[in-house]
């Protein structure tokens, strides 16, 4: 069984469009819960929104009320989680249930590791002078071979929810996403390598790619998205953590689940 983790913010035409793709994969058995986190401190979820998730989640879902806007509710390991298995995504993904069904059944396989469908690349390059010269690399979703990654976006990933837990050791780590309002996914592939040197596995699914629509409020269109990724790295790799090692693991899927050989 899974849990959802869907936070939100500012996006309630999203949340409550009938065709919204992670809401209506609720139904498949393998949900166990969908914990909507409701990040518009101080707005109360519009009636009409609350309906139409009720009538499309029905008894699966649960509410979760900030008290404050942050990335870091997205990790927390909260009282209604039941089930081993977390899939933490945004809210503005396109979602399947062949690609849910995909990943769970390889996170399975391993259940230390990660398995995501956005894939990125964060390494050091040494410059012509010897100094080290950080790059991140996106878009790696939507390449059809197989390239190198070390980081799987927590838009949409997959883990054991012991990883909500050894999330919160870094307070350091935890501030700066805060005052960033970015940066979460450097910090938590960091520590989750820290933990634990199972593999990244990288489902692949031409469905599954950001973002389902025009997002208003999306973080990686701001001009230092990049450049705060650098400070968060540095900081964690002063600290001990270390990059994860770099792969190129893909499993290649089509509509009803199966793997392309």
């Amino acid at each position: 069984m899974i849990t959802l983790i869907m936070p939100t913010y500012k996006r309630n035409d999203f949340i409550s469009d009938p065709d919204h793709p992670t809401l209506n994969i609720v139904k498949n058995d393998l949900v166990d819960k969908i914990l909507l986190v409701w990040n518009n401190v101080g707005e109360k979820i519009p009636d009409n929104v609350l309906e139409n998730l009720r009538k499309k989640c029905g008894d699966k879902l649960k509410i979760i009320i900030s008290k404050k806007n942050s990335l870091n509710n997205k990790f927390i390991n909260y009282p209604d989680i039941e089930t081993e298995c977390i899939l933490t995504i945004d809210d503005d993904y396109v979602t399947t249930e062949a690609s849910m069904i995909q990943m769970f059944g390889k996170w399975e396989e391993d259940k230390n590791s990660l398995v995501g469908c956005v894939p990125r690349l964060f390494c050091g390059i040494k410059s012509e002078d010897g100094s080290i010269k950080n790059v991140y690399t996106g878009d790696a979703a939507h390449l059809k071979s197989k390239v190198p990654y070390n980081f799987l976006l927590p838009g949409y990933l997959m883990f054991h929810k012991k990883y909500l837990d050894l999330y919160w050791e870094n307070s350091d780590a935890l501030d700066l996403i805060d005052k960033n309002i970015s940066n979460d996914d450097v910090y938590f592939n960091l520590m989750h390598f820290k933990h634990s040197k199972s593999e990244k596995v990288y489902v692949h699914h031409d469905k599954v790619v950001k973002t389902w629509k025009h997002s208003p409020n999306s973080i990686g269109s701001r001009p230092n998205h990049h450049s705060q990724k650098y400070d968060m790295l540095e900081m964690l790799i002063n600290q001990g953590y270390e990059l994860p090692r770099i792969g190129n693991k893909r499993i290649d899927m089509i509509e009803t689940g199966e793997v392309i050989k």
